[in-house]
């Protein structure tokens, strides 16, 4: 069969690979469309316009927002250049992204016990919040009395410096602090760039993410930064979002 009568048998859509839409680079788009979804259902954005606000190629966008319209998630409307897409389905969209994503399946992580009682400048050896210290240092939930710490390390080559510097010692089980690869490393790299707005909105979304698989006290953690924020029970209730966590 030539490529003229492949043509004629597969639309344009169907010939089209997929891409992995969860996957570290793809995510900010579903990151931002998260966070901005309210005005993105009525005022709808443009390939060009999400490339600027996520700084990924047009190329990568346009695969993206296209395999989202596949799915039912967004609406396109007008022709080529003029073509905008509205937010459909944000609902759909979570559901998908808390079944399909887990932290600990995805990435590195070393758990410690610190040798010294002298808390360390987190800030200043690279360290970023996450999970349960996220939940309470940088979005201010007071549900937990866990005395565990974990960060993202988004230089993990620095991980055997971090951990001489901290004085800490790597353990088999367990843990006093949780240092972790992050795999969103294209979104933190985002916030530390501009930590307010949709970009803190999208931070907060990937602690919920990081917390619904986490073993320790996750989902508890989770649902309670979830009732928390206004723009994500817009979307839909935390129930609706259960029985996509095994």
């Amino acid at each position: 069969m030539n490529s003229m009568a492949k043509s004629a048998i597969l639309s344009p859509k169907a010939s089209e690979i997929e891409i992995d839409v969860f996957s570290n680079k793809s995510a900010l788009v579903l990151f931002w469309l998260i966070a901005c979804h309210e005005e993105l259902k009525t005022k709808g954005f443009s390939i060009n316009e999400m490339a600027r606000q996520t700084d990924l190629s047009v190329g990568l966008v346009h695969k993206v927002v296209h395999q989202l319209e596949d799915q039912g998630v967004v609406l396109s409307q007008g022709l080529r250049t003029r073509k905008t897409f509205h937010l459909k389905a944000a609902e759909k969209l979570l559901q998908a992204w808390v079944a399909r994503y887990s932290l600990l399946k995805k990435t590195k992580t070393m758990g410690l016990s610190l040798t010294s009682s002298q808390t360390p400048e987190w800030k200043k050896i690279g360290l970023w919040p996450a999970l349960h210290t996220a939940a309470s240092e940088l979005f201010q939930l007071k549900t937990t009395n866990l005395r565990t710490m974990e960060y993202y390390l988004p230089n993990w080559n620095k991980l055997e410096k971090v951990v001489d510097t901290l004085k800490a010692r790597e353990l088999d089980r367990g843990y006093e602090l949780l240092l972790i690869k992050p795999y969103y490393s294209a979104l933190l790299n985002r916030v530390s760039q501009s930590d307010s707005g949709p970009w803190l909105k999208a931070y907060y979304l990937l602690t919920i993410l990081d917390l619904c698989h986490f073993p320790l006290r996750g989902i508890e953690q989770a649902e309670s930064l979830y009732r928390k924020a206004d723009f994500l029970k817009t979307i839909c209730p935390w129930n609706s979002l259960e029985s996509s966590i095994e």
